[in-house]
């Protein structure tokens, strides 16, 4: 089970006590006993709105594992199972492959960006940018004072298309990557 699915886990439980406690705990649910009120007089509303929101979280992690299961699971089709970015890991560094992956999941993201996702700093990525630029793997735009970067046109097509002939395109990937 992954972190992600542990912690909304752990997060939908601990909103289900904190709603059952404000509900059901007499100490809290009623903390002033001797009052004309009734039983929810006190209702002690801090354990109530701390399950809603804490549930409310719950369920936003939920569906951000979903989209990013739904956004691999396209890409995966797309590149008959993962096979030609397999091709491309073994072709590139790894902090080359880390770049042109979130290129390909988020195209036209900005330099800027490509800095704060992945941690590397802004020289870095420029260094990285221009590597696979000239290996034509990626198209820079100017955009402001950054970049907007996007996947070179024949290879948003073979992942597509995801007819390829491999040997070919195994060779044209290797003689690009020897340039350096």
């Amino acid at each position: 089970m992954s972190k992600l699915a542990t912690l909304k886990n752990l997060l939908l439980l601990l909103g289900i006590v904190l709603l059952l406690v404000s509900f059901f705990n007499p100490i809290v649910a009623n903390p002033y006993p001797n009052t004309c009120f009734g039983a929810f007089y006190g209702f002690n509303s801090y354990f109530f709105f701390a399950a809603v929101i804490i549930l409310v979280l719950a369920v936003v992690l939920s569906e951000e594992k979903s989209e990013i299961v739904e956004s691999g699971s396209k890409l995966a089709e797309k590149n008959q199972n993962g096979k030609i970015l397999d091709l491309i890991r073994n072709l590139l560094e790894e902090d080359e492959f880390k770049i042109i992956k979130l290129v390909l999941e988020n195209e036209g993201i900005t330099q800027d960006s490509l800095h704060f996702k992945t941690g590397f700093s802004q020289s870095k990525i420029s260094m990285i940018i221009k590597k696979l630029e000239e290996k034509n793997l990626i198209v820079r735009e100017k955009f402001g004072k950054t970049y907007k970067i996007y996947t070179s046109p024949w290879l948003r097509n073979m992942l597509e298309e995801g007819n390829v002939d491999y040997q070919k395109d195994f060779e044209k990937l290797k003689n690009w990557c020897e340039e350096d």
